[in-house]
């Protein structure tokens, strides 16, 4: 029982961290150009390593590794993070069906999309189930729904994001979006980490780009904090390396976040 109540809580935490991105999905564009990679890219690893200061003004840090399969069409056919993988699946209008997880555990995902007459996707149903799973862990499915309001542009205007089929609000974000297009500012709640029947504080964060369209700089409730971000670049225009830092208004910089990325094209 401790095991499966301690499988759970690993879920629910991976969920939360999924929920917080604060970028919307674009359905009508390809991985490639939600990624805003350049060229015809194969493959892409991407290692993001995490700086933390500790109670003793210690520096820690946490490493993770994902890499990236794309189809010559521009889609995701595999997202891998060490031996554990997703291989994702489509029909022939290039629309999610399903993913399926291999490693440890052989996950299922069941999809389920619902679109407006103007071809946005208003709801998105997930339903990870693990069909192999041990005895203690069969009735385990984790579902989550996702619902989506669009703004005249047809941009994504808010997010919402719902457990259990539609029984619990667990947060939502809302976008607005500057002259180019990009998101200009996001509103976010979610439920608080340490008490999950409150909700945590809004969080407004507004976003500043650099020439090549790239984040150079996020701003959260009004200067409350600032993060710069520099970056390297390979011949195609597409990143290798970003730096997070965080700013202080005396302009003093702490490394926060690194991500390196090894392309490889077609």
């Amino acid at each position: 029982m401790k095991t499966k109540k301690l499988f759970l809580a690993l879920i629910t935490c991976a969920l939360l961290v999924a929920c917080n991105s604060p970028y919307p999905i674009d359905f009508k564009k390809t991985d490639w150009e939600v990624f805003e990679l350049h060229g015809k890219v194969k493959t892409m690893k991407e290692t993001t390593t995490i700086y933390v200061t500790d109670e003793n003004d210690s520096i820690q840090k946490g490493e993770e590794s994902l890499t990236y399969s794309f189809l010559e069409n521009g889609y995701i056919s595999e997202e891998s993070l060490g031996f554990d993988s997703y291989n994702y699946g489509y029909d022939n209008k290039a629309k999610l069906i399903g993913k399926t997880y291999r490693g440890g555990l052989n996950m299922r995902s069941y999809i389920e999309e619902i679109y407006n007459d103007k071809g946005d996707l208003i709801d998105e149903k997930i339903e990870d189930y693990f069909p192999d799973a041990p005895a203690f862990m069969a009735d385990i499915k984790v579902r989550k729904t996702y619902k989506y309001q669009y703004n005249s542009d047809g941009k994504v205007a808010e997010k919402e994001f719902y457990s259990d089929s539609l029984k619990e609000l667990r947060g939502r974000v809302s976008y607005k979006y500057n002259a180019k297009g990009q998101i200009g500012e996001t509103t976010q709640q979610f439920r608080d980490k340490e008490d999950d029947s409150k909700w945590a504080a809004v969080e407004n964060w507004k976003y500043e780009y650099n020439d090549k369209g790239f984040l150079s700089r996020k701003i959260l409730n009004n200067g409350q904090e600032f993060y710069d971000y520099e970056y390297s670049y390979d011949s195609q225009g597409n990143y290798l390396t970003q730096s997070e830092y965080k700013t202080t208004p005396e302009k003093s910089k702490t490394l926060t976040k690194t991500v390196e990325r090894t392309i490889e094209y077609y």
